[in-house]
């Protein structure tokens, strides 16, 4: 009885299969009799002189049997036996947390000193540090989304990559943050404790739309980067240009509105200004 308490079959549905096996045994038995095409010409009692012993028997007995051997074994190899039962439960209780890190061009402006985005990679360090234990991934945006870092306990790791993130390196420019909190939550699935940490130099209310639409709004945490009177956005040596430029050729003036943003966010989200 203890064989059998241990015994756990993981696709049952393929148990359906093991009657036909009685069917293959019928088929062969069938076929083993025709022995051989000359059987249809000459006469039996002639034909048993005529054909090796061994090869009768062969026929008769052993093919309908290894035939149907073979089905069963088969069958029920594909029905996945398994002497131990592996947890598999719905919901892992470890903490998860994903930081989304905006990586458009206006995380390049300097308003707040050394940059936006210097800022923000510093706050993920020490979110990070500070990380004892659970799951942390990462996962940037401009015009698309990448995930930089899937879940990982290592958080050195990620924090290893933050130093060659830039907006610079995106595919393509743009702002689309609710591209990256849908690979966010494809991370989140199967996990009963989330947070997210949104790091941003601006949220517009279409965007905390489609933000919310896609994840619970309670797990996103919001950090600000940059100020109400804004700044220019200097761009690397790789690009052609030293700023970002408007149609008319002058600098792009990037500006956070930080009391709009506020009375956007729902009180479900946290907010945090910045410093």
């Amino acid at each position: 009885m203890m064989l059998f308490d241990t015994l756990h079959i993981m696709r049952p549905h393929w148990l359906w299969a093991l009657p036909l096996a009685l069917a293959v045994f019928v088929f062969c038995k069938r076929w083993a009799k025709a022995e051989n095409s000359w059987a249809k010409v000459i006469d039996a009692n002639l034909l048993s002189y005529l054909l090796p012993v061994g090869q009768q028997v062969a026929r008769k007995t052993r093919l309908p049997w290894i035939m149907a051997l073979l089905w069963c074994l088969a069958t029920v190899s594909a029905s996945g036996p398994a002497w131990q039962q592996l947890p598999q439960p719905v919901l892992q209780k470890q903490h998860v947390l994903i930081v989304v890190l905006d990586m458009s061009l206006s995380m390049y402006a300097k308003d707040e000193n050394p940059s936006r985005l210097t800022l923000a990679k510093r706050k993920i360090t020490d979110v990070l540090n500070a990380r004892k234990e659970g799951l942390t991934a990462l996962v940037v945006y401009s015009g698309d989304a990448h995930i930089i870092s899937p879940l990982t306990q290592d958080s050195h790791t990620i924090n290893s990559m933050l130093p060659a993130l830039e907006p610079g390196i995106m595919p393509k420019f743009g702002s689309r943050p609710e591209l990256a909190f849908a690979q966010a939550a494809e991370l989140a699935q199967g996990y009963a404790q989330v947070s997210m940490l949104w790091l941003t130099d601006g949220v517009t209310t279409k965007q905390l739309n489609a933000v919310a639409s896609t994840v619970d709004p309670n797990v996103v945490h919001i950090v600000l980067f940059g100020t109400e009177n804004g700044a220019s956005i200097p761009l690397p040596k790789s690009f052609q240009q030293p700023y970002v430029l408007d149609n008319n050729n002058q600098r792009v003036l990037a500006k956070v509105a930080i009391g709009s943003i506020a009375a956007m966010v729902t009180p479900d989200l946290a907010f945090d200004f910045p410093h």
